[in-house]
């Protein structure tokens, strides 16, 4: 269980960092919250994500075979 556990943190740390947060902070969120504020919520940071460079790291590391793309610090 725990090769596994570190295995999965390993995974998640290999994500873009903005991403991850923004996943944390929209579950979280989502808790407490009507499904269509929830949804709404989820629409505005997809928005500010995709101001981000990671996108576009992640397509050109994908593209080019690469083992990790460069993504932007939180």
């Amino acid at each position: 269980m725990l090769k596994h556990a570190i295995d999965m943190a390993d995974t998640i740390a290999s994500k873009s960092p903005v991403a991850i947060a923004g996943t944390k902070i929209n579950l979280n969120y989502s808790r407490e919250h009507t499904v269509k504020d929830s949804l709404d919520f989820m629409a505005t940071w997809n928005g500010a994500a995709l101001q981000t460079d990671d996108i576009k790291s992640a397509a050109i590391a994908s593209l080019m075979k690469a083992d990790q793309p460069e993504f932007s610090k939180l």
